[in-house]
Order: C-alpha cells, then structure tokens, then sequence
C-alpha cells in the first residue's frame, strides 16, 4: 500500500457574496461557535492528459460520511468516488454520442482520513488489487465484486479473547454498496480495517437475500461505543430492500420496499438475517419508505428511523429495540413531513426529507432533523425535533435552519458531543428561486451552514463554507443533470463540530452539456468540449470539503 497525501491550503472565514446571509437569525445574548476552516477531503484527480480538455469523471465525488475514531482521534470520511474510473469517450456528435459511463469492476467507494483534526486529509492508494493499484477500497475484486458507494462509517471497539473493549483498539466500519462482476443488482457490503485504513480484511455481506433481482439500497450503520451499554461491541446495519423488479425497472414506483436490520455481535465477522421493520407495500394506498438511520442509546437500546408515509402522508417513522437488535417494536410515529420539491427550484439535483439521527451518550436523548418544505415561503427548511423518554414522545419540531425566500436547504445531519454539552446540525443549501424557475449556470449558488444548540439554546444558523459554488458544474454520468448526492454527514467531539458536503466551488458549467440538458444539443463528451473555465475549473468537479466549527 502506499499513501497519496497533499497539503490543501486551509481556507480561512472570508468574505462572501451579499446572498449568503446567515441562514436564520442569531439568538441574542448567546455566545456563537467560530467557523475554524475549510478544507478538501478528497483527492484532486490529476489534469486532464493530452488531448482531452477536463477529466470527467474522474473529478467526481459525493455522498460524503464521515466518523472519528475515539482511540487514535483519527477522522476518517468516505464517498462515491470517481477517481478511478475511465475518461468518457465518444465524438460527442450527434452521430457519435459522447458516453461516460460505469464500468464493471471499478470501484466506487473512496476513503480518507486526517490526524489532524480535518486540517489534511490522505488518500490512500492500494496496490496488488487484481493487478491494479486502486484508490477506492481494497478486497472486492478478490470476490468478484465492485465497492458502489453509498458509503456509511462507523467506528467500534475492537474484539479480543471474547470481549470488547477499547483498550483493545478500534475497528473502522465501511457500508457500502457492491455489485458482483457483471451483476445488475447491488448487495450491501462491510470492509473493517483496524488501523484508520492502512489495512482492511475482507469485505462481508451483510445483505441476506437470495433473490437475484432484490435491490439493496440507502445503506446506514452503527457501533454501540458506549461501553456501559450491555450489547457494547454490537454493530447494526440498516437499509432498503427493493423486492423483485429491481430498483430502476419500470414498476420500481410501486416494487415493495421494506426497510430491514441486520446486526453483528462479534465484530462483524457474521451478520444476522435481515429482520424487516416496516411493511413493504409501495402502492397508492401504503406509500413508499426509504432513508434509513440507525443510531444506539447509553442503555443499549436500538433506534431505526425513515421516511415513510400515514394515510398517504410522509412521516418520520421509528422502529425500536431493548434486547441489542434481537427483536423490534412496529413502527412509531415521530413527525410529519412535508417532502421538498425534488429537484428544487433553480436546480435539476435530486434531493429528499430522509432523516438524520443522533442520541446524547449522557442523557439518552434522541435529536432527529430533516429536510421540510414550507408551502407559504415556498422554501425548505431545517426542521429538529427531540424525545427526551426513549422515543415515547416527541417535541414540536423547530426550524433550525434555511431562511424563508433566501435560502433552500437540503441533506442535514445532526451529531451530539460525547458529553451531551452540544447538539451540533449542519446541511447544504443553495440561493432560493421562485417555484417554476429553471436549472442552467449561474442560477443558484450553493454553500453549507450550521447552526449549534449549547444549554438548550441555539446560537443561530452560520454560514460554514468559505466560498460558494455553481452546482450546474456538477453532473450524473449520463450528463442528464446535476448531481450532489443524496446526504451529508456531521460528526461532533466535546470541542468541533465537523460536517462533510458535496461542494461545486471548483466545478464550472459546460455549455454543451446544458445544451444537451436543454434538448437542444447533441449528448458531448465532457473531456472534448468542456474546456476549463478561465480559473482552472473543469465541469463535473464535485469535491468532499469538511468545514470545522469550535465550540
């Protein structure tokens, strides 16, 4: 193995265009956390070679996760990751399409981690992969799979003679998605490594279906840590199980789509069966679920939580066990939901309502927030709600952050500090537009924020990134429109609130490509007719940053 690391010049607070405002007002008398820096997780990809004009879509990253690792004070981050895949190829014509797409049997899972603090981030690079040195996670080829992204992280103490303990160590968890070698349908996959990922042992299948059509997707995971908790060690698995058509046939709308757990108690070496949580209709009378999130409490109690629907509403639902994933209750309803528009006004990246959840380590309470769209301003909005009796009841959601005809905002993530002391929620968000207006360049702008909730007040949403971006420079493989992802994750220790994001700061719209957006062009080929804007920046160039907030 051997480690491709670069120093990214930190990007200090600085000064930004009159539209990013603070995304809700600041509460009086509260003394407010600082915005430390920016900084970019994943690795630039290297200029585009002779001939070609960008590097698409190798420049290609989102979906971040993130987690720290309590033993060695490691961050570690993942995300879909592009960097290895080929350049497009194709005239880009209208007899000769340009096409950029998958190729079977690369990997899609990137990895990163940082010893100081998000300040730098390595990359590593792993060789004697089937003949290959790859940047994406090692060990699928020797199976005959493909790591797919989706990435979830996790980290959990490590298991000798028995027992576990953190004195023993630590082990990384990685969920992802993995396709066999010329599958069509994805399983849900665990790498583990021991060391921060200088090593990982072999990946294993957590999804139990036998079915060649089933549908893994949305995968999410999570590590009892708290070593006064009697199921201490267990790791839980999460996600949504598409049955039968497959998730991208034509009755996808309606296939069934359960949501399922599955859960290790020795160190992932084994998995359960999948147990379903939820019924699995999708019909006009049941309605759907997807966006699964798993979190544990200091009593060992396990909290499952998506975005299903009752009577013909979306609601936050939550399934919940006390016997260390043994069993669950049915599923209880916490919020309802006012999806927002998927993609949002000015934008053509799909987004969602999925929920993020964390539980305080010292009180037991359980913080959701999502994503909800309020119809009199027309604006998404962050919503936050909490149960302080095990999920028995639920505060009145507040928002916390978006601004009503200023900002839209998507992908939140709540993360408690390990005391308890800080409740710290951080999303991306983009310039508003009015309902009906078109995606296309220079229509929005995007960025990230946050807001931090100290002695039960909350200080006031801030803006976290240092610069904004043009998400129209971002791009799904078949170029059809732009693309982000589908979450972003924050993470707290006692003193930083971190929050990974997809940012487009260094991406820059092709106009051939919003042509054949448009329906006015021929499909290009991004690395022949996408030449770099005039600063450097290529089309497609969606990169990780973390932003760092001290308390």
């Amino acid at each position: 193995m051997r480690i491709r690391s670069w120093r990214r010049g930190l990007v200090a607070a600085a000064s930004l265009p009159l539209a990013f405002a603070l995304a809700v007002p600041v509460a009086v008398g509260i003394t407010g956390p600082t915005l430390l820096f920016n900084s970019q997780v994943n690795l630039t990809a290297a200029a585009p070679p002779a001939g070609k004009v960008d590097n698409f879509p190798q420049n290609k990253q989102n979906e971040p996760t993130i987690a720290i690792d309590p033993v060695t004070g490691a961050l570690v981050a993942g995300s879909n990751d592009e960097i290895d895949e080929p350049l497009c190829t194709g005239a880009g014509t209208a007899g000769s399409p340009g096409n950029c797409p998958f190729v079977d049997g690369v990997g899609n899972s990137g990895f990163y981690v940082s010893s100081d603090g998000g300040a730098h981030w390595t990359q590593p690079a792993y060789s004697g992969q089937c003949g290959k040195t790859i940047h994406t996670l090692p060990g699928y080829c020797q199976l005959g799979l493909a790591s797919f992204g989706d990435p979830v992280l996790t980290v959990g103490p490590a298991l000798k003679a028995g027992a576990f303990s953190w004195s023993n160590g630590s082990v990384v968890y990685y969920g992802n998605l993995a396709f066999p070698t010329g599958g069509a349908v994805p399983i849900y996959a665990v790498s583990r490594s021991p060391d921060d990922g200088a090593t990982w042992m072999s990946p294993v299948t957590v999804s139990s279906t036998t079915n060649p059509v089933d549908f893994n997707d949305k995968p999410a995971i999570s590590a009892d840590g708290n070593a006064a908790s009697p199921f201490f060690g267990n790791v839980y698995a999460t996600w949504t199980l598409f049955e039968g058509a497959g998730k991208f046939g034509k009755s996808n709308t309606f296939s069934p789509e359960p949501i399922v757990v599955a859960r290790s108690t020795d160190g992932g070496h084994t998995w359960s069966r999948a147990v379903r949580l939820s019924q699995s209709a999708n019909n006009g009378s049941a309605g759907g679920r997807q966006g699964s999130a798993v979190r544990t409490g200091p009593d060992g109690s396990v909290y499952v939580f998506w975005r299903g629907a009752i009577f013909h509403h979306s609601e936050l639902l939550a399934a919940i066990s006390h016997d260390g994933g043994a069993t669950f209750s049915g599923p209880k309803p916490v919020a309802q939901v006012n999806d927002i528009p998927s993609p949002l006004s000015g934008s053509s990246f799909r987004d969602n309502s999925f929920p993020s959840v964390d539980v305080n380590q010292a009180t037991g309470a359980i913080d959701v927030v999502w994503a909800d769209f309020d119809a009199a301003s027309s604006t998404a909005l962050i919503k936050f709600t909490e149960s302080t009796n095990g999920g028995a009841t639920w505060n009145a959601p507040v928002t916390v952050g978006g601004r009503q005809g200023v900002f839209n905002t998507f992908f939140p993530s709540v993360a408690v500090s390990p005391d308890g002391t800080h409740v710290f929620v951080g999303w991306p968000l983009q310039t508003w537009k009015p309902v009906g207006a078109a995606s296309g360049a220079g229509v929005v702008t995007q960025g990230a924020a946050f807001n931090v909730r100290f002695n039960g007040a909350w200080t006031g949403g801030q803006l976290l990134s240092t610069a904004s971006g043009d998400p129209d420079g971002s791009s799904t493989n078949g170029l059809t429109a732009q693309f982000l992802g589908d979450y972003a994750t924050a993470v707290s220790t006692n003193s930083t609130g971190y929050f990974v994001w997809t940012d487009s700061r260094n991406s820059t719209p092709c106009a051939a490509v919003d042509a054949f957006r448009s329906g006015t062009g021929a499909k290009p080929n991004p690395d022949l007719q996408c030449p770099a804007s005039r600063t450097g920046q290529l089309f497609g160039n969606s990169d990780i940053f973390v932003g760092a907030v001290g308390y």
